[in-house]
């Protein structure tokens, strides 16, 4: 049967690599971090759910990092998972399906949608074309000619095969809700130092919020061990306590009104053809009338 190796790159990633870890444990026949100095509590939790660990400093390029994962594989097929994602259980049953001996791939390589949850809840993930689909290149075959290259958004190559993209595949990016502006804007300054100033990272992770559109998060897609995870969250930025599960109701009507809107928007464009379409056959009908000697004054 295949196997399937999970690898991450991390630092001080305590917060949220529980979450990662714990939405991909019931699939994954490896689990491999590589760490570049973290001084939380993130080493210690990746051994916790049995990951090997490999210390590598920090060098100002992340392919250095990710390619010292695929020297440690050990499977047939490797998921790259970074520590601020986390999968739903569709995804977790489409890798449990590529690991039955049923299914055969026609592919070496997938990209996958990956769903931007916005900086104010978690209830929703955002579809505005600057965020999704977001595609990436998260799961592939191992093999030795695989090799990362790229200071930043690195570029993964060494395939033998055309890519195949998955659209059913839920991979949630938590990176928005996490982190407050200042960080984000430092973020995106980093990855510029680093040569990629016109990457749209700027787009990404600066997002304007009146140019946001949100489609809901179905919890019911998650995990159970998930889902408390999520929730123990920080809320973000000054919000009191509890703010993030308020605002979800508001969100929920707020989408709800949105469709109601549009509902009777498309009812008020049909109505109004209707009525132009019965007064040209009327007024058709009068043009014949008056042609036969009719009068309808």
């Amino acid at each position: 049967m295949p196997t399937l190796a999970v690898c991450a790159i991390t630092r001080n990633a305590a917060l949220t690599l529980p979450i990662a870890l714990t939405s991909v444990r019931s699939v994954a026949d490896q689990i491999i971090v590589v760490d570049s100095g973290s001084t939380d509590n993130t080493v210690a939790i990746a051994q916790s759910f049995g990951a090997k660990v490999i210390g590598h400093p920090w060098q100002q390029n992340y392919a250095l990092q990710r390619n010292q994962y695929l020297g440690a594989v050990a499977c047939d097929w490797v998921l790259v998972l970074d520590s601020d994602e986390f999968l739903d259980r569709q995804a977790v049953s489409w890798l449990q399906n590529l690991k039955s001996r049923a299914f055969t791939p026609s592919t070496d390589h997938y990209w996958v949608p990956r769903r931007w949850v916005p900086p104010f809840c978690l209830t929703h993930y955002l579809t505005n074309s600057s965020h999704y689909p977001d595609w990436q290149l998260r799961l592939f075959r191992a093999n030795s000619d695989c090799r990362y290259t790229g200071a930043v958004h690195e570029q993964l190559g060494g395939f033998a095969t055309a890519g195949e993209r998955l659209s059913p595949f839920g991979l949630y990016h938590l990176n928005l809700y996490i982190t407050d502006e200042t960080a984000r804007r430092e973020k995106v300054r980093c990855y510029g130092a680093l040569g990629t100033a016109q990457d749209g990272a700027e787009y990404l992770y600066l997002p304007k919020l009146a140019d946001l559109e949100l489609t809901p998060l179905h919890w019911g897609i998650l995990d159970s061990t998930v889902q408390p995870l999520l929730l123990s969250l920080p809320v973000p930025g000054s919000l009191p306590a509890g703010a993030t599960v308020a605002i979800a109701p508001v969100l929920t009507d707020v989408a709800h009104l949105q469709s109601q809107i549009q509902h009777y928007r498309d009812r008020l464009h049909w109505m109004e053809g209707s009525k132009f379409w019965q007064l040209r056959r009327l007024w058709q009908w009068a043009r014949r009338s008056q042609g036969d000697g009719f009068s309808h004054e």
